[in-house]
């Protein structure tokens, strides 16, 4: 009966080699050193120490050969090339150099930003909600870094709301691409995803004083802190979250001129008009470089046409219908889906907001010579402003007493001299408590309400941050072009390849 052999020594080496090669390559996989990878590390190891054991006088003699000699001359020159790649890369890494070829400079931070980043002096932390295969995320993250190389205060992170709907729930998040800015206890939210909109949020965390907001009362205006369904109590407590005091303010008790800590009045649908005194303090207010929010309804009763025409403004006495785009076929209730270009309306692409009973308004033309007005809000083609408004009637177009559309709902109005702005949309029901309550999650009516705050609020240099187009430059080749790249790419260089190969062979041979 024959005897089975004992596996070589050599053996344990090969498979000692091969359990740590399968040890590195499993860390590496996943990102760290688990129980199986450590095992399969340890095993190999102890393999090759048994090899040694079993083998001395080979591990010796091949140490001590002259093949060894060599391979030990180029380990160590491996060694130092390595160790003079990882200082190079640390150095690199604690003192960067970046170079921005583009034309347009697409990709450099604007030097308003720069001054902003290195002028915070507390840790900001930036959480981004964003679905885990959202492209955005990638985008953001590039500009995220790129701010890091002006600051070390900023730190940022992505989330999931599906996977962590706690975490989303926390911070007040109802809809995917949503950042949350903090700072201490201070935090603010934006939803466009560009830098100007980005380096704003962080200005105004940044901020030691928080701006205060004052919702104007005393004419039946919507009230901020009622939770009634036509109240404002959910819009103020978004307001608040993104770093915003808010008060209320009667007109009727000033003695002198609107507080000194308003950075901008809010005028909620007033159902009365104001006394000649409220309405002196308004305008000089407004004419002097204040900053208002005007929501009027179509039941509103007090709608100024000096004042709205002198911010280039006409409103209409109707009603809009939208055929194309309302809620649910209440074509009362226009769906606004693409928005003119605008700071309000940036990062707002992709959702809707909806608007309930609204009227048109109309920018005057020629316009004042000191303002600039600009739509946010326009209807579909396919809707008018019905003039005829009565419950036994079905709406219809008429062409010699309505408006056919696109209407304007929204515009935003700057003033050159003394750097006033306003900002009116013709409905107040978008950001009531009944309404965001129930659509926020689908709609971007409080975003809007949001940005057109932070539009309002904002100092002149941090509107002035443009965003950045690049422009297409589409490389056009001709037939032989093009068969030079593909004949050259797949033949050429194989070929080039093989004659190497053949004149080392030959010159060897």
């Amino acid at each position: 009966m024959r005897r089975l052999s004992a596996p070589p020594p050599s053996t344990a080496l090969y498979a000692g080699l091969l359990l740590v090669l399968a040890g590195l390559l499993t860390a590496l996989i996943q990102g760290r050193l688990s129980i199986i990878a450590l095992a399969l590390i340890g095993a190999g190891a102890l393999l090759c120490v048994l090899f040694i054991l079993l083998r001395p006088a080979a591990v010796r003699q091949a140490l001590r050969g002259r093949q060894a000699r060599y391979g030990g001359s180029a380990g160590l020159m491996t060694i130092a090339f390595l160790a003079i790649l990882v200082l190079i890369n640390f150095l690199a890494s604690r003192h960067s150099l970046r170079w921005d070829l583009t034309a347009e400079r697409a990709y450099s931070v604007s030097p308003q930003a720069i001054q902003i980043l290195k002028g915070i002096r507390e840790p900001i932390t930036i959480t981004g909600f964003f679905l885990t295969n959202d492209t955005r995320r990638e985008r953001l993250r590039d500009l995220l870094e790129e701010y890091r190389y002006y600051t070390d205060k900023l730190s940022f992170e992505f989330v999931d709301p599906e996977l962590k709907p706690a975490l989303a729930r926390k911070y007040g998040v109802t809809s995917y691409g949503v950042l949350v800015l903090e700072r201490g206890a201070k935090r603010t939210l934006t939803y466009a995803l560009d830098e100007q909109e980005l380096i704003s949020a962080i200005w105004r965390l940044s901020q030691d004083e928080p701006k205060t907001i004052y919702f104007i009362t005393g004419h039946g205006e919507r009230d901020p802190y009622s939770f009634e369904a036509d109240g404002y109590a959910t819009i103020r407590q978004t307001l608040e979250r993104n770093n915003y005091i808010v008060k209320t303010l009667n007109l009727a008790t000033i003695t002198d001129t609107v507080p000194a800590d308003a950075t901008a009045l809010v005028l909620a649908n007033p159902k009365v008009d104001f006394t000649q005194q409220e309405r002196d303090h308004f305008i000089d207010y407004l004419y002097h470089g204040g900053k208002v929010l005007w929501l009027i309804d179509t039941n509103a009763g007090m709608v100024d046409p000096y004042i709205l025409s002198d911010w280039d403004v006409r409103v209409r006495d109707d009603l809009v219908i939208e055929p194309r785009n309302a809620f649910f076929g209440e074509f009362a209730s226009p769906i606004i889906d693409r928005y003119p270009e605008h700071a309000i309306t940036n990062g707002l692409g992709g959702r809707s907001t909806l608007l309930l009973y609204a009227r048109s308004m109309e920018l005057l033309q020629p316009a004042p010579p000191n303002i600039t007005a600009k739509p946010i809000l326009q209807t579909s083609p396919d809707s008018w402003g019905e003039t005829k408004i009565t419950s036994d009637r079905m709406a219809q177009f008429d062409e010699k007493e309505d408006t056919r559309g696109p209407l304007v709902l929204g515009a935003a109005m700057e003033e050159s001299m003394y750097g006033g702005r306003l900002v009116i949309i013709t409905d107040a029901d978008f950001a009531a408590n009944s309404v965001l309550d129930s659509v926020k999650d689908a709609f971007a009516n409080e975003a809007l309400f949001v940005q057109a705050v932070n539009w309002l609020t904002e100092e002149q240099n941090m509107v002035a941050i443009s965003a950045r187009t690049i422009e297409e430059r589409p490389i056009i080749l001709t037939r032989p072009q093009m068969r030079l790249i593909l004949y050259s790419s797949t033949l050429l260089l194989p070929l080039v390849i093989l004659a190497a190969g053949a004149a080392v062979w030959w010159s060897n041979r």
